[in-house]
């Protein structure tokens, strides 16, 4: 399964579709907030498969802060972040994460990619936390996605940058 996480593209819609028409091959896209609304309508128009949670400047939105998938016997927890305070600390992100049962944790919310594998004794089982960072507003250097593969049983992510 391969799965396109983006975040943060805040009314931007150009590195999206950049992105989209790249991967157009994934069997799902996912956003972590601030500009879901305008990720959900290019989705839709493309027939994308897609999973969306809205962030702190999604003010509007209807859609959930928080999502939890089950995908290939993994488990996915998707989140904005800004409810877990994830500019100052993960901690309470990765407990949120363990209790839902993840095996991945997306989140956005700090415009700056992370893709890190925890295996912290004070987790129940190790755990990917990622973060594609910004697909238009990126703190440092180009807009940033994740790429995240789930084959055999395994998962391979990656955070790659769009230009």
């Amino acid at each position: 399964m391969k799965i396109i996480a983006m975040s943060d593209s805040h009314g931007s819609t150009y590195n999206m579709r950049a992105v989209m028409k790249l991967h157009a091959d994934a069997d799902l896209f996912i956003h972590l907030g601030d500009g879901c609304e305008d990720f959900v309508s290019l989705c839709s128009e493309r027939g994308f498969p897609y999973a969306v949670v809205k962030g702190n400047c999604d003010v509007f939105s209807k859609l959930p802060v928080e999502e939890r998938l089950e995908l290939c016997e993994k488990v996915i927890f998707m989140t904005h972040g800004h409810m877990h305070f994830v500019k100052s600390t993960t901690e309470r992100l990765l407990k949120s994460g363990a209790e839902q049962g993840a095996d991945i944790i997306l989140f956005g919310h700090t415009h700056e990619p992370l893709c890190e594998y925890i295996d912290d004794p004070g987790l129940e089982k190790p755990v990917y936390l990622i973060n594609p960072g910004s697909i238009a507003q990126p703190r440092e250097g180009n807009p940033t996605y994740a790429l995240i593969l789930i084959e055999n049983g395994g998962i391979l992510p990656n955070v790659s940058t769009l230009y």
